[in-house]
């Protein structure tokens, strides 16, 4: 995550240090480099393929690309949650993923269900989804994260962040809650 969003704000002299430097303090004791598609930079993944030549590369896609991922399948290996993207692009699929070494406090149940995402039109649906919840007496979460200020109501239940959570934040709310609201967009099918 450092390296990605090192790519973000410098250029490629810049990141041929920044790798040759962590290389030397953190990357060479991995064997799996798992990168996010929220940046998905080729040159940065053949850097870090000849930087760290004993570590796999993977390269994890949140959302279903709108880019052609041909040249990507030379370089690093990529998993998606979409069965049948993954069928017809022939990638590996996977719903999800998690670090097993992530170490919890107690699996205290706080909420009925919970919802996560980028803002990405969906506020309207999550608004109905939260009067329903409402409607059945339902303890729920709901987080967008959004670049746009919103001016909104002490009573909505939509909680909106500039910020996103961080990967171990979101583990913490997924374990406090019986379920997780999950928004497929009309050409996803995971």
């Amino acid at each position: 995550r450092r390296i990605v969003n090192i790519v973000k704000a410098t250029n490629s002299n810049l990141l041929m240090s920044a790798v040759s430097s962590l290389k030397q303090k953190h990357l060479e004791k991995y064997d799996q480099i798992i990168l996010f598609d929220d940046y998905p930079d080729l040159p940065t993944i053949k850097l870090l393929r000849r930087a760290v030549p004993q570590a796999t590369i993977k390269l994890w896609l949140w959302n279903v690309p709108k880019y052609t991922i041909e040249e990507y399948k030379n370089e690093c290996e990529l998993y998606c949650f979409d069965l049948k993207y993954c069928k017809q692009h022939q990638i590996k699929h996977i719903e999800q993923f998690y670090f097993k070494n992530m170490q919890f406090e107690d699996n205290i149940i706080n909420n009925d269900c919970v919802y996560v995402g980028v803002d990405k039109n969906r506020s309207t649906t999550l608004n109905e989804m939260a009067k329903m919840f409402d409607q059945n007496h339902m303890i729920y979460e709901i987080i967008l994260i959004s670049n746009q200020i919103r001016t909104l109501s002490n009573n909505s239940p939509i909680q909106y962040r500039k910020d996103p959570l961080t990967y171990k934040e979101v583990l913490k709310k997924i374990e406090s809650t019986k379920g997780i609201i999950e928004i497929v967009s009309h050409e996803q099918s995971g």
